[in-house]
This record gives C-alpha cells, sequence and structure tokens, in this order.
C-alpha cells in the first residue's frame, strides 16, 4: 500500500522550517541580510581662555600732616585708631609733640590705595630731612612691593621723587605732573583720571576741581577745634581712603 503523498511531505516541510528558524540572523531562502554600519564621529571641543586684561595703573597722592598723621599724642578716647610713635618726634603746626599716625597709615595695605602707586604732597616738611618721621611715613607707605619704589624725598618746585615735601597749600596739583614724569621714568605710565589725592584741608581738595585728577577730603568726622576745623584732627580712617571719581569734599565740618 502506497503512503499518503501528505504524509511523505510533511516531515520535509518540518525539517526546511526548523533550517530557516534556526538561521533566521543570516536570512532563508532567498533573502538577504542587509548590514547596516553607523560611523561615530566625536568631535572634541578646546576652549581657550583669554587673561582678562590688567587693571589700569594708579596713583594714590596723599598729604602728610592730618591726613597720614593724626594731632601729636592724640590716640586713646579722641583718636582711638591712631597710634603714638614713641620717640619720634613731629614738627608740624609748630607742635611739640610725638608723632602720631592716623588709622590709614597703619592699614595702607588695607585699603583701596594698596594696589596702586603713592606718593605725597604735603606743605609741611615731615619734620625734615633724615628725620626719624620721614623713616616712619616710608615704612608705613612703602609697605606693598614695588608700589613705592624710591626712598628719596623732593622739596618743592624741585619734584625728583614721588616724596614731595614744601609744596604751599591750594597749589598742590601743580606738583602731581611731576610725579607722575618721575614714574614714567620708571616706565609706570598713569593716566591722569587715574590720579587720586587725599588732605584734610577743604582748600587743597577745591584747588583739584580744574584738573583730570580726583580728590577727596578725608578726617571729615573729626576737626582740629584748635584751628577752627580748617584742618582735621585725626586724620584718614581708613573707610575714608576710595577711589571714586571727581572731587568730593566734606559734608559738613565737625568739631571734636
Amino acid at each position: 500500500m502506497m503512503p499518503d503523498t501528505h504524509s511523505r511531505l510533511f516531515p520535509m516541510f518540518l525539517v526546511v522550517a526548523l533550517a530557516c528558524l534556526s538561521v533566521s540572523l543570516i536570512g532563508c531562502g532567498n533573502t538577504t541580510s542587509t548590514t547596516t554600519t553607523t560611523n561615530t564621529t566625536t568631535t572634541t571641543s578646546t576652549t581657550t581662555t583669554t587673561p582678562s586684561a590688567p587693571k589700569k595703573p594708579c596713583l594714590c597722592l596723599f598729604d602728610v600732616d592730618r591726613t597720614l598723621t593724626g594731632k601729636q599724642d592724640q590716640a586713646g578716647s579722641k583718636c582711638p585708631r591712631n597710634e603714638v610713635q614713641n620717640g619720634v618726634h613731629d614738627a608740624a603746626y609748630g607742635g611739640v609733640g610725638t608723632l602720631t599716625l592716623s588709622e590709614f597709615a597703619l592699614a595702607v595695605s588695607k585699603s583701596e590705595c594698596a594696589a596702586c602707586y603713592l606718593g605725597t604732597i604735603t606743605a609741611g616738611e615731615a619734620s625734615g630731612p633724615n628725620s626719624e618721621e620721614r623713616k616712619v611715613l616710608h615704612s608705613h607707605l612703602a609697605v606693598m612691593l614695588g608700589m613705592l619704589p624710591s626712598t628719596e624725598w623732593s622739596r618743592w618746585p624741585s619734584v625728583t621723587a614721588p616724596l614731595v615735601v614744601a609744596c604751599p597749600d591750594r597749589i598742590k596739583q601743580n606738583a602731581v605732573p611731576g610725579i607722575l614724569a618721575w614714574y614714567g621714568k620708571q616706565n609706570i605710565l598713569v593716566n591722569d583720571e587715574d590720579v587720586h589725592f587725599f588732605d584734610d584741608r577743604d582748600d587743597n581738595i577745591e584747588a583739584f576741581r580744574s584738573t583730570s585728577y580726583n580728590a577727596r577730603q578725608i578726617s571729615c568726622e573729626s576737626r582740629d577745634p584748635g584751628k577752627g576745623g580748617v584742618i582735621g584732627f585725626c586724620g584718614a580712617a581708613l573707610h575714608e581712603i576710595v577711589l571714586t571719581k571727581g572731587v568730593s569734599k566734606c559734608d559738613r565740618n565737625l568739631v571734636v
């Protein structure tokens, strides 16, 4: 008896089906397998940081008597942040007494002028050539390396160094060009608008109004009653030494 045709074909169909299933990853029969390759490109971004431009150089100039100094021998209750320099004479205003430094003079490195070049323009003599007062003043101003590159004091009208003495009141602004020229010879170029002058006297500040320089009156909270409040008493306070533009005077004269 001949086997049924369907019975003979079924096992063959099963074998083919299993074979196709086992090779499904590579296709079956005339099916073509397509492999897609994706190329990934990695781009590395390099960021270059450009250093910020250095700040323009500035110049801070100070009166001496009642700016860098306070009234001789006055500290304690009247000027609690001042410090008497024992054994150092101060001949300012014809007085006989001991040099007393103002709050600012004791903390130059903490002020806004710490980043500026320095100098003085004073009507007095800072007790004269080779005096202990001049040595003490210089040592407190030259606390920032390179910002006061001279130990020489020059006497107006010959400005041969940034520390100028004997320049009369109300014409101190005329000493500034000589100081700028001296710094220029050291390859330190300061623009007029970056010069800041500090003084306790109203008239010395007012004289700067016709210039391109900046000027600020200090010792506003303490004025000398013995001089009618015209001059300071304790000298410059640390908070008064700021690099603001223009000419600024005390709102009112306070007499201690």
